[in-house]
């Protein structure tokens, strides 16, 4: 299972289009995907405390499935996105 969460200040159209692009960019690689995009920017507490991030761009992938992330973190790079972060939650 790999979860991802999504911050952006772009627009609408722009996150639906990454949304896209990441969301097929992992099944590619036969992981199973779950995508959050946070509500206007704002991460919550609970977040900020575990990841260190606030409101910025910003996708977080968790998972043990993360054949897909060196060719995911190309593509949000060249999308300007700011960071790319991986967070692995191994059980």
């Amino acid at each position: 299972m790999v979860r991802i969460d999504f911050f952006t200040k772009k627009d609408a159209e722009y996150s639906d289009y990454m949304r896209y692009i990441i969301t097929n960019t992992l099944q590619e690689y036969g992981g199973e995907v779950t995508l959050n995009q946070i509500p206007e920017n704002k991460a919550t507490e609970e977040e900020i405390s575990r990841y260190g991030i606030e409101v910025y761009p910003t996708i977080i992938v968790s998972g043990d499935n993360m054949d897909g992330f060196e060719k995911l973190e190309g593509m949000t790079r060249k999308a300007d996105l700011i960071n790319v972060m991986s967070m692995y939650d191994k059980k």
